[in-house]
């Protein structure tokens, strides 16, 4: 009985070394991503990551060691490197694997609680590069299981267009003055042409003492005593026929003037009668001086 007791005491202390390495990689731990645009320092809420486990982790007190799982096995890609993150995220495309999806809150945090091991993550919109998270993450001082990570995101901030101004409305045109009707010009009175006299004198014909045309001594055109001469003036323009008359007037057609005939009748000359004037004049003195008498007369009587 003593003997098995000893058995199972030494069975014991072998596995204890075991058990105590299992306990060791039984934590977990938690990955949070802060998403900050460096542009204007607001935070990235609602935009997804995506994590993909690429290497297991055996941890212990004295040691931690990852090793990459089977779906990146092929990539060879050497963690401690930092183009290891390019490496694995090219080998996720090729091979189409998605990883686990996280939406970041209101402060731009995603949280994605894990086992140990390494992760790689990326941004499905490309708003940064990929990179990779140890967990648990070892320092000089102490070993973090919960690693924060911050990458480097600087997305262009675009200010919104301001509002066009609105065109001033154009002015209307004013309206055009309507213009004047010009004046109609007085009617210029025709240009009468001077009219030139010309002054003839009238000839008379001598006495024939033998009668008629024919005789010796008788003009050829017999011109009758006192008969004008019709003359005519002629312009530019008109002919006016100008007559002149025995006492050296011209007349023209307008004047009541007899052109047609050859002669022209005196009319009588008559002097004014005087004689009866003085009579006249006696005869108001006298009836004057009697109405003065007989008004002399009358007042008498009255008084």
């Amino acid at each position: 009985m003593k003997k098995l007791f000893m058995i199972i005491i030494a069975v014991i202390v072998c596995l204890m070394p075991f058990c105590m390495r299992a306990g060791a990689a039984s934590p977990s731990g938690e990955i949070t991503v802060i998403m900050i645009n460096k542009a204007d320092k607001s935070p990235l809420k609602n935009n997804k990551i995506s994590v993909a486990r690429v290497a297991d982790c055996d941890y212990s007190p004295s040691r931690i060691s990852f090793a990459l799982n089977d779906d990146f096995s092929d990539s060879r890609a050497d963690l401690t490197d930092t183009s290891a993150a390019r490496i694995l995220y090219a080998t996720a495309q090729s091979k189409g694997i998605k990883g686990a999806s996280v939406t970041s809150d209101a402060e731009g945090k995603a949280v994605y609680p894990c086992p140990l091991g390494a992760y790689l993550v990326w941004s499905p919109e490309n708003i940064f590069n990929p990179f990779v998270v140890f967990v648990p993450y070892e320092t000089d001082d102490e070993i973090i299981f919960n690693v924060t990570a911050e990458p480097k995101i600087d997305i262009p901030v675009t200010e919104p267009d301001k509002p066009t101004e609105p065109t001033k409305p154009t002015e209307p045109d004013k309206p055009t003055e309507p213009t004047k009707p010009d004046e109609p010009t007085a009617p210029t009175s025709p240009t009468v042409p001077p009219v030139t006299v010309i002054r003839t004198t009238t000839t008379t014909a001598p006495a024939n003492p033998g009668g008629g045309p024919g005789t010796p001594g008788h003009p050829t055109t017999p011109n009758t005593p006192n008969t004008p001469i019709i003359t005519a003036v002629t312009n530019e323009h008109t002919t006016r026929p100008h007559t002149t008359s025995d006492n050296g007037r011209v007349t023209s057609p307008d004047e009541d003037t007899d052109t047609t005939s050859t002669t022209r009748e005196k009319l009588p000359q008559t002097g004014m009668v005087q004689y009866p004037i003085p009579i006249l004049g006696f005869a108001g003195i006298l009836m004057f001086a009697i109405g003065f008498i007989v008004y002399g007369e009358g007042k008498k009587k009255e008084n």
